[in-house]
């Protein structure tokens, strides 16, 4: 009968639909000192060429190779450090840019549009 069949349905499982239903997320990369070190030398070049001009969002999406409007219409996806971090995830980027922050080679300015700004240090270990 159709109550027969509710009750049924109502005690079967429940699968779990949409994200993290079934398929796991590979862990995220680790990177040794040297792709560490590859990764930060990257980031600090592309903070350099975008120094005063455009802000940390902008710097994660060239490194990670976006072909956003935005990134072809400047011209950044010619700089030569553009899509050097594509492989990795957008929150280990995150964590390497602020890296960069917290050991003081790299800032944002203050007001409604923060661009980045390279320190003193950051520069010199640029090589800018």
């Amino acid at each position: 009968t159709r109550e027969d069949k509710r009750a049924s349905d109502s005690e079967a499982p429940r699968r779990r639909r949409g994200a993290g239903g079934g398929a796991r997320r590979a862990p995220a990369p680790r990177l040794d000192e040297e792709q560490l070190a590859d990764a930060r030398s990257g980031a600090l070049a592309v903070c350099a060429a975008l120094h005063r001009r455009f802000g940390l969002t902008t710097v994660k999406l060239v490194l990670r190779g976006s072909k956003s409007k935005k990134v072809v219409d400047q011209g950044l996806d010619r700089l030569p450090a553009y899509g050097s971090l594509a492989r990795l995830p957008a929150a280990l980027v995150d964590e390497i840019l602020g890296g960069l922050q917290s050991e003081g080679l790299v800032e944002t300015s203050d007001g409604p549009y923060p661009v980045v700004v390279l320190t003193e240090d950051g520069a010199l270990e640029a090589g800018v």
